[in-house]
């Protein structure tokens, strides 16, 4: 750090003296520090919000506002300040726990060296950060441009990875007479090559990818196949690149080049004919491309612009700015049951035309998804935002929607995401608004609604005692709760099967990150606790589903405590029948390390829960040296994979890993089920090897309540 530069620094102390003595050091070092004495929790967030700080000081033992607590609310805001921990306390022990807390160093009382040398590294690794920061966003801003060229280019232009269009502009799409440059991407490259070239294109690309790096671009002319079908000639220019950070091959056609292999001007359709033709539908306008064709709002896209223009501010000039994501509580009852699908859409816009006319003239307002909305308030610290979210919920509930004669209730579920000088990228906020949107809703039963201001929770990595201390508290205060995803047949079953996912909250109701408890807390008569809770109210929150007429199953997850309680089976029994549910109602679940840990111990539990009617899953199976081998000592039911085998099929199609395992279950006749399905590209190949259930957040994410729709997919 510069000494003429001035420090912007934060201190955190119950001792005045002591805070004037800290000033007056570093201003004998030669340090000019705009120091400020935060006192309560109130005045710190304020000044986190009206101004940018460099550092805070903070002395371990304060009692007017907690060194964690401040900590917690720079997480919270999403600022980048460093945190000194000062403490009286010798060893390591404080040195370990505030660090773990969040500090980013701890000095002793009166060391005051060390104290200098530590400021002066902070700020300088501040310094650096600011400025990657700020070469970040001329990359992306390079980038952008670059996209601009590519695709305004008149040449032809497309890149290729392993035989499917990655990118396509929109000259290459119109030279085969595509309207939308998108209907290209991800196709096979071969579907547009024509039958009498793709020998020598698949030729022309084998030999191509086996040459070094310094390859010479390699000319090819084809007969292209168009969106009509019709024969196109082409000559294109095959070339090594890099797209996205990716190799992979660019198909360059040169402007001139194509307009010579143009059909001659005497073979085109005489000039009455053409008269003749209906006029030509002109394009679409790159305005109407931002614009959602339902509601007339902004889309996704033109909210994905709007944000990397807020990025540049908040880099720049330590500006902060809040995106709101707004969804429509219960969307499937208060808009599609109440006007069905076809009237979905004049619901939205009803909503969103009354909400446009209660934002301010900057506030930018989109629409996110189909129950979703999007709100850009610039120049927006965290307390303005909160206040403008309960606004908008007073005004939403206070507001009647109809439409064609019919009313609609309306409730607002808004996650909060801010944009400040730690933001990395637009995807990054809006998957903190999405998340703090999710919390919402999972502690929102009720669909009453409400609004959650995201905040990023670093991973405890203390010991399982702790997380222990933290569950029995959490079983002690009702702040452990239920989720549910669905699980689905992919071979025509029509079972409604869900797996139940335990989640616990901080004293402060605040969500706890998503830890594997099970894994996590090494305490046995702590996990035994969970287990029976878990159990009990699966049961209920089962029975009170069933009551309603659904024919829904459980998968409960059990930790391997249960392995040390004898007793354990036949409590179980009596758990589900004192819940009136079946016997087969709920199917319990283990991890395959628990499992092969405890052969003898997993085989008599088994046996007994089994013998009960009930059956038995093996989950993240698949990670032991011969996973086989445990099927022929323990009994289980239903065999759910390790993600990494549908990480591995979604990353490489043409990995066979998961199909051969499936393959052998099979053999063993187990019931398979893949999780962490993202996307509908690995679905044909889960199909095909013969997987029968699948589950991941591309069917549905983890919820408060059942109520996945299996008709929909059956």
């Amino acid at each position: 750090m510069s000494r003429s530069d001035t420090l912007k620094l934060l201190i955190l102390n119950d001792s005045r003296s002591e805070v004037e003595r800290l000033v007056s050091m570093l201003r004998n070092a030669g340090i000019t520090a705009r120091a400020q004495h935060a006192e309560s929790l109130d005045a710190l967030s304020k000044l986190l919000q009206e101004q940018s700080w460099d550092l805070l000081l903070g002395h371990d033992q304060t009692s007017n506002l907690p060194l964690e607590q401040a900590i917690r609310e720079i997480k919270k805001l999403n600022k980048d300040i460093p945190v000194i921990a000062i403490t009286e306390e010798e060893g390591s022990h404080p040195v370990v726990e505030w660090l773990r807390a969040g500090a980013t160093e701890v000095v002793t009382l009166d060391d005051d060296q060390h104290l200098l040398l530590v400021i002066d590294r902070e700020v300088e690794n501040l310094d650096h950060r600011h400025s990657r920061r700020i070469a970040d966003r001329k990359r992306r801003e390079a980038e952008q441009k670059a996209m601009h060229l590519l695709d305004s280019s008149r040449d032809a232009i497309a890149y290729v990875q392993d035989g499917m269009f990655l990118f396509v502009n929109q000259t290459f799409a119109e030279q085969l007479g595509y309207e939308d440059k998108d209907d290209l991407e991800v196709m096979p490259l071969i579907d547009i090559i024509g039958d009498d070239d793709q020998g020598r294109c698949k030729e022309a690309l084998k030999n191509f990818n086996v040459k070094s790096q310094t390859v010479e671009p390699v000319d090819f002319k084809f007969n292209a196949v168009s969106d009509s079908g019709d024969s196109v000639p082409l000559e294109i220019t095959f070339s090594q690149a890099t797209f996205d950070n990716e190799p992979c091959i660019s198909l360059h056609g040169d402007y001139r080049r194509l307009r010579a292999l143009e059909v001659p001007q005497q073979a085109q359709p005489a000039a009455a004919a053409v008269a003749e033709q209906p006029a030509e539908k002109p394009k679409e306008s790159s305005a109407s491309k931002l614009r959602d064709t339902a509601t007339g709002l902004y889309n996704r896209s033109a909210l994905y612009q709007q944000i990397e223009n807020a990025l540049d501010g908040s880099t720049t000039e330590h500006s902060t700015h809040a995106l709101l994501l707004v969804n429509i509580a219960d969307f499937n009852t208060r808009i599609i049951n109440t006007l069905g699908y076809r009237l979905s859409d004049l619901g939205m816009r009803e909503i969103s035309s009354k909400i446009r006319d209660w934002l301010t003239g900057n506030e930018f307002f989109a629409r996110f998804n189909d129950s979703t909305f999007a709100i850009l308030l610039p120049n927006c610290p965290a307390t303005p935002a909160q206040d403008r979210c309960q606004n908008l919920l007073e005004f939403i509930n206070d507001t009647v929607f109809e439409v064609k004669s019919k009313t609609i209730i309306v409730r607002a579920q808004i996650g909060i995401s801010l944009i400040t000088e730690t933001t990395k990228d637009s995807d990054q906020c809006v998957e903190h608004a999405r998340k703090a949107m999710e919390q919402v809703r999972a502690q929102d039963a009720d669909n009453d609604g409400g609004f959650h201001l995201f905040e990023e929770k670093k991973e405890n990595k203390s010991s399982g005692n702790h997380l222990a201390d933290q569950l029995i508290k959490a079983i002690q205060s009702d702040n452990i709760y239920l989720l549910f995803q669905p699980i689905i047949g992919l071979r025509g079953s029509e079972e409604e099967q869900y797996e139940v996912l335990a989640r616990i909250r901080d004293e402060e109701g605040q969500d706890l990150p998503n830890q594997d408890l099970f894994k996590e807390v090494s305490d046995l008569n702590t996990l035994l606790k969970l287990d029976r809770w878990i159990v009990l109210e699966a049961a209920k929150q089962l029975a009170q589903h069933r009551s309603k007429g659904n024919n829904t199953r459980l998968i409960v997850n059990l930790s391997q405590a249960v392995f040390e309680d004898p007793n354990l089976p036949s409590w179980l029994k009596v758990a589900i029948k004192a819940a009136d549910l079946p016997a087969d109602g709920i199917i319990f679940q283990l991890r395959e390390a628990d499992v092969t840990e405890h052969i003898s111990k997993a085989k008599r539990f088994t046996d007994a829960v089994i013998g009960n009617g009930t059956p038995v899953s093996i989950t993240n199976f698949g990670c032991a040296l011969n996973p086989l081998n445990t099927l022929k000592h323990v009994n289980a039911d239903f065999i759910k994979l390790d993600g990494s085998y549908t990480q591995e099929l979604q990353e490489n199609p043409e990995s066979t890993g998961l199909s051969n395992l499936v393959r052998d279950l099979n053999g063993f006749k187990k019931t398979t089920i893949v999780p962490f399905v993202e996307n509908a590209s690995a679905l044909s190949k889960l199909w095909q090897a013969g997987v029968h259930y699948i589950q991941g957040h591309y069917l549905q994410e983890p919820h408060a309540q059942m109520n996945y729709d299996f008709n929909s997919d059956n």
